[in-house]
């Protein structure tokens, strides 16, 4: 499944997302990308390599969008890999689920062909609610709300600020302080704080610096209950596995409460 990192703060955001990417890799990926905002310009960098041969040379800047992808919809090629940007470069965008209804939408966003991915459709059907003058929280989450199937998007605007629209897919906020996060997974940012909040259900989030609001359907405020993450910053890792599928079977007995495990005797007898 698909990994979203997005890092806005006082700085280091470029650095804390490339981090948080990382340790994402157990949802395993085909391709990856970044986007970053500074001085009103959106740079990016994508690739079909390992994440692990990351030569981190990316500039600081005061907000990150970074992406890992498993392919659904068009192939995994470069051009398809996450995020997008925007004609103009006016926004970048990275998406995980699918768009179940994505053919009909693309006969309304011009200039699709028909073997992209389903996430171009949502770039130009925002790009072209923006362009009718509806501000961007407002076209956030009336595209969203067209999309068919579980859905969840976030998106990096040229000068910084970041919106994220829950549907399905899990979306979880960090509060580090001088950085926030918005993620698939609160252990991407574990390193950095064990503050989190899951945003709910059909819920849009807005950040601008380290400022945050959540509104829900019908835009009503929704207020940030912080939690405590209630994990260790080693859960991430392999563990000396080869791969994170191996570490997943080898830790299966943690998911049965000991006073349910059944001893080789107790199941001799269930089986005679």
């Amino acid at each position: 499944m698909c990994g979203i990192v997005a890092v806005s703060g006082v700085g280091g955001s470029t650095g804390a997302c490339v981090e948080g990417l990382r340790r994402l890799q157990y949802r395993g990926y085909d391709s990856y990308g970044f986007a970053w905002a500074r001085q009103g310009c959106i740079d990016r960098l994508r690739s079909l390599e390992a994440l692990d041969d990351l030569v981190e040379i990316l500039p600081e800047a005061p907000a990150a969008l970074g992406h890992t992808r498993w392919a659904t919809h068009g192939g995994v090629t470069l051009a398809n890999c996450h995020p997008h940007l925007a004609e103009g470069d006016r926004f970048a965008l990275a998406h995980n689920g699918i768009v179940e209804n994505y053919q009909a939408l693309q006969h309304e966003a011009e200039g699709v062909p028909a073997d992209e991915s389903d996430t171009r459709v949502i770039v130009r059907l925002l790009a072209a609610e923006l362009s009718r003058g509806t501000d961007r929280g407002t076209a956030v989450r009336a595209v969203c709300g067209r999309l068919r199937g579980r859905n969840t998007v976030v998106v990096l605007f040229d000068d910084g600020e970041l919106f994220g629209y829950r549907h399905g897919s899990p979306l979880v906020l960090g509060d580090g302080g001088e950085m926030v996060f918005l993620a698939s997974d609160a252990l991407s940012f574990a390193p950095r704080t064990r503050r989190c909040f899951l945003v709910p259900d059909k819920a849009l989030v807005r950040i601008r610096g380290t400022g945050i609001a959540v509104s829900g359907e019908g835009n009503n405020a929704i207020a940030l209950r912080w939690e405590d993450a209630g994990f260790e910053d080693d859960d991430f890792g392999k563990d000396g596995h080869p791969h994170f599928m191996i570490k997943e079977v080898m830790e299966q007995w943690r998911t049965i409460p000991q006073q349910a495990t059944l001893t080789r005797d107790a199941l001799d007898g269930l089986c005679s």
